[in-house]
């Protein structure tokens, strides 16, 4: 038993000295190669230009810009999200040409975390899930994702994901949606908190209902709050500023919790309203403000649209 006991010491050992700090220079389709399971990537200052797809397969690999630097990863195609990696501290430039930033495809995604990063410049969504895909969990902490009227989503989930959370982040400038759920979609947890999202032309954040046949709701719980959000909506489009839709054929419920939030500026069409809650009987709006101008559509903007059994409390 002593002997098992060191040996098994000695291999976690060895695999705990194989992990490096890596300090990298700009260049092209370097990153890649650097990479290796648990390495820590100091990158320094400057462009780092990706001419094609590499994946993130190696598990706990953290990229991080080195101190006062601001490394850019410059990529034409998207980095593949295999394994638990974090980015702290960079930008990502899709130059018009890649279509995501990173993309989920596979049962053997894990946890992706960006702390500090900006992105821009993708053709059509900045974060992308696959069906296929099963995502353990996917954080943002004080990032700027900006869609510059050219992407469509700046994060979209299609597969499964156990948990999303958006904490102190901007999401501005998208050509439709801020957030957005597919109807295949099987989200535990949304959380998005403390955070700004803006001109987006259909919805901030759109949670569809789910696809009959499912098991369980597109998300099971979703929270907003502390968050600002306005500029938002088309008066030709069937969603609210902030859409959450729940599908009664199934079974699960859904839980949805909207508090300290100021809505502002919002165009929806017919009566979908600003908060637009259809379904979800476990709703709970409080402590919110949506207003407009007068010269926004004022016609087609109902604060605050509950369908069947939402609670609104102190708006």
């Amino acid at each position: 038993m002593k002997k098992i006991t060191l040996l098994i010491a000695a291999l976690v050992l060895s695999f705990t000295v194989q992990a490096k700090v890596i300090n990298c220079n700009p260049g092209t389709n370097n990153l890649s190669w650097y990479l290796t399971q648990g390495d820590t990537l100091v990158l320094a200052d400057g462009e780092y230009i990706e001419q094609w797809s590499f994946e993130l397969k190696k598990e706990g690999v953290v990229l991080m810009a080195a101190e006062g630097a601001k490394p850019i990863i410059k990529a034409s195609s998207y980095l593949q999200h295999k394994a638990t990696t974090t980015f702290i501290g960079i930008t990502f430039d899709g130059q018009n040409t890649a279509e995501y930033a990173t993309y989920s495809y596979e049962n053997t995604a894990k946890d992706l975390k960006f702390v500090n990063c900006e992105f821009m410049n993708y053709t059509q969504y900045t974060i992308s899930a696959s069906s296929s895909a099963h995502v353990d969990s996917l954080i943002f902490e004080n990032c700027v994702l900006d869609g510059s009227q050219s992407t469509l989503y700046a994060i979209y989930a299609k597969g499964t994901t156990n948990k999303i959370r958006v904490t102190g982040t901007e999401i501005k400038d998208y050509k439709e949606h801020g957030i957005k759920l597919s109807d295949a979609a099987c989200v535990d947890a949304l959380i998005v908190t403390n955070s700004l999202i803006h001109d987006c032309a259909y919805t901030a954040i759109q949670i569809p209902a789910a696809a009959d046949g499912k098991e369980k709701q597109s998300c099971s719980s979703f929270e907003l709050t502390n968050s600002t959000i306005y500029n938002i909506g088309d008066n030709t489009k069937d969603y609210g500023a902030i859409d959450i839709r729940d599908n009664a054929n199934i079974a699960s419920t859904q839980q949805v919790l909207i508090d300290h939030v100021t809505l502002y500026n919002f165009t929806t069409k017919d009566w979908y309203g600003g908060f637009m809650i259809y379904k979800s009987a476990n709703a709970t709006i409080s402590n919110c403000i949506a207003s407009n101008p007068d010269n926004i559509y004022t016609k087609y903007c109902n604060p605050f649209h509950a369908y069947v059994g939402a609670t609104i409390n102190n708006c």
